[in-house]
């Protein structure tokens, strides 16, 4: 009966000391942002940008929460290529993700050029593209701004993609991978 008992209480030991280092394991896994290139735990959202462009690292206070830039285009010497986020915060009781988006005034100088709901990795939203002029260093540049508003938890943000008119096209490909891959936790 002796062997018997110290083989069991061996046994036990071993069980014991599994179930401790098992729960010893490091856990590298921050959830859902975890997969993401860009994240910001602090606002609970990431997403992967276009692959080579440059995040800005300049602090602008509250907005925007990130700014990456594209290539610099050759014959340029400003970027011309923007994609940034912002947060405009919670809906209050009787607003909603439209209500809001109509109320964004475009300027009289631009031009709405679509406006439509639409679905961000699940979640509700709404685009709006403006052509805009602007002159910059005494040169007229025209650029399409489209604004991505995406609302979760009644917590509404926006995506925002910049670009000269003429390569907007260009570069919508990758950015929309890049839009469809925003998360909000």
């Amino acid at each position: 009966m002796g062997m018997k008992k110290e083989l069991s209480v061996v046994c036990i030991a071993i069980l014991l000391v599994t179930i401790y280092l098992s729960g010893c394991t490091e856990n590298n896994d921050t959830g859902p942002l975890s997969n993401l290139a860009w994240s910001n735990a602090e606002y609970g959202i990431g997403f992967d940008p276009p692959a080579g462009w440059d995040e800005d690292t300049t602090d602008y206070g509250v907005f925007p929460i990130v700014i990456f830039f594209g290539p610099r285009l050759q014959g340029y010497t400003y970027f011309v290529l923007s994609l940034s986020i912002y947060i405009l915060g919670p809906l209050k009781e009787n607003e909603t993700l439209e209500s809001i988006v109509e109320m964004q005034n475009v300027d009289p100088q631009d031009t709405l050029v679509y406006s439509e709901a639409k679905t961000v990795n699940g979640m509700n939203a709404y685009e709006r593209i403006i052509k805009q002029t602007t002159e910059i260093s005494s040169e007229t540049i025209i650029t399409l701004s489209r604004h991505m508003y995406v609302e979760k938890n009644r917590e509404l943000y926006i995506i925002s993609y910049i670009a000269l008119e003429e390569v907007y096209l260009t570069y919508k490909p990758v950015v929309d991978n890049s839009i469809e891959t925003f998360t909000v936790i």
